[in-house]
């Protein structure tokens, strides 16, 4: 199951597996206007 939400004015799309909420590293960089790469870095 997904559901897109609008945050910072960028679409965003949740989905659930096991009871938890994710989305995506390319999600995470778009809202809070970052390099994915610096993203995927911080990640780790």
């Amino acid at each position: 199951m997904s559901n897109k939400v609008i945050i910072n004015k960028q679409e965003v799309q949740f989905g659930t597996q096991d009871n938890q909420i994710f989305c995506t590293s390319l999600d995470v960089a778009k809202v809070f206007g970052k390099r994915h790469d610096h993203v995927l870095r911080d990640i780790e």
